[in-house]
């Protein structure tokens, strides 16, 4: 197995992890408030629009950076212990 250095991601060849390399990982960017890593100046750009940070789940210890995915997850957490 051969791993990028960039995202950690194993690949089953050589010729692969470049191919890999090239078309995700040489471009990518990293986001200073949650540190998830984007394949393009264009999705980081829409992503630091909407993100807050690290919002870490009450009650499954979940972290999520988007503030409206965070409470689409409260809310889907907060349905399935009310049943």
């Amino acid at each position: 197995m051969y791993k990028c250095l960039i995202c950690n991601k194993e690949l089953s060849s050589k010729r692969n992890l470049e191919i890999h390399e090239y078309n995700r990982c040489k471009y990518s960017k990293k986001c200073d408030k949650c540190h998830k890593i984007l394949f393009s100046r264009k999705h980081l750009e829409k992503h630091m629009d909407s993100c807050v940070g690290e919002l870490k789940c009450i009650r499954c210890d979940k972290i999520l950076s988007i503030k409206q995915t965070y409470l689409n997850h409260i809310k889907k957490i907060n349905v399935k212990i009310n049943i």
